[in-house]
């Protein structure tokens, strides 16, 4: 990102949406006097002190009965800020104002998210066919204490360290070591040679730098993965004045609400509803002999002339965590309620989450009408 982005990204957080300093360093990802810093190189600088006052009015339409109860259904003070679009101070000074003291630790734990019988036995078969922690947590919306808390409670044993170990030093690899060196000095390159023996690229390197092999070094065209600078020509697009102004269009169209979730605000992304590879590939098809290494006019001519690209129609606003869901399929129980919340039909969800029935409605919390009887 340039410092011109860099500097449009934080005026549209701070001055169209309203934030806090503090909630667009969260986003940022910088100090909040780095963002006055950016704020006043841009040339407008932060928000006055009756300009403040005039912004927490806005917050009137909040109503108390709304924090309240979204705090006792077990949401956080930072969550109900986020929820609005405000400062992390905003549902807490709201909460103090009203005279609602902060939960306890055992109130906390209360409304913590409860796993099942069938969630656990799930986390274990996830966990024992070698899932990584990382996306049996995500996959759970819990913490790593806590599924390994569960894990431990039930007996169940951890993966052996010791045992993987054990299994990469005597694959067929280590045991082939010299077939395996001859294959790569006769052109095989280290990820064809990983299929052959069922390793991973890793270990072939590891095998080849032991016995002093020279890496050759995999560049460009040379490179195993190579897909004609497909990747470079994109991060290109994505970041030419045309496309921020596409973006900006989307955001401004649909008032910064995320069009699945109905959030306001926060860290927001436009999704192509044609997708964006799609579109870069029907533009090379269309013009296959063009050079955008050295010649970057004529390329940017036709890129800029090619209408499908820049059609504000294909694009809507979401937030990062249901572009996530569509694009990497990450979600947790919160987006789910949310989407669910906002009249997004439970089928359209299963279909984004690929989630069973049974599984998604117990975690919406959904009952069936017949269960009693």
């Amino acid at each position: 990102m340039t410092r011109k982005e860099l500097v449009d990204k934080v005026v549209d957080l701070y001055w169209n949406q309203g934030l806090s300093l503090s909630r667009t360093a969260k986003i940022i990802g910088r100090v909040d006097s780095n963002i006055r810093k950016l704020l006043k190189e841009s040339g407008r600088g932060t928000r006055s002190v009756a300009q403040g006052i005039k912004k927490h009015h806005k917050t009137d339409s909040i109503t108390d009965k709304q924090i309240i109860e979204m705090y006792d259904n077990g949401m956080s003070c930072l969550q109900i800020s986020e929820y609005f679009g405000k400062s992390e101070d905003f549902s807490r000074q709201r909460l103090i104002k009203l005279g609602i003291g902060r939960r306890n630790s055992s109130d906390a734990n209360k409304s913590r998210r409860k796993l099942s019988e069938t969630d656990i036995e799930v986390m274990h078969d996830m966990y024992k066919r070698g899932d990584k922690v990382l996306h049996i947590c995500q996959h759970f919306d819990i913490g790593m204490e806590t599924m390994y808390r569960h894990l431990r409670y039930k007996g169940f044993e951890f993966r052996d360290r010791f045992k993987l170990a054990k299994k990469y030093y005597q694959s067929e690899a280590r045991k082939n070591i010299d077939e395996v060196v001859e294959l790569y000095r006769g052109g095989k390159n280290p990820s064809e040679i990983a299929e052959i023996f069922n390793v991973t690229c890793t270990v072939i390197l590891n095998i080849l730098k032991e016995n002093n092999i020279e890496i050759r070094k995999a560049i460009g065209e040379n490179h195993y993965a190579w897909k004609g600078g497909i990747t470079k020509l994109q991060i290109i697009i994505r970041t030419c004045r045309p496309y921020m102004k596409w973006k900006k269009s989307i955001f401004k169209r649909d008032g910064h609400i995320c069009q699945l979730t109905g959030g306001r605000g926060g860290e927001l992304n436009a999704h192509h509803i044609k997708p964006f590879a799609q579109l870069l590939q029907e533009f090379l098809e269309l013009y296959p002999d063009l050079d955008y290494v050295n010649d970057r006019k004529k390329f940017y001519e036709k890129l800029y002339a090619f209408e499908p690209l820049w059609d504000i129609g294909n694009g809507i606003t979401l937030s990062k965590k249901a572009h996530d869901l569509l694009e990497k399929n990450i979600y947790d129980n919160e987006l789910l309620n949310d989407l669910y919340k906002n009249k997004i039909s439970i089928e359209q969800i299963q279909e984004w989450t690929k989630l069973d029935m049974d599984e998604l409605k117990q975690r919406l919390g959904i009952k069936d009408k017949f269960t009693n009887l």
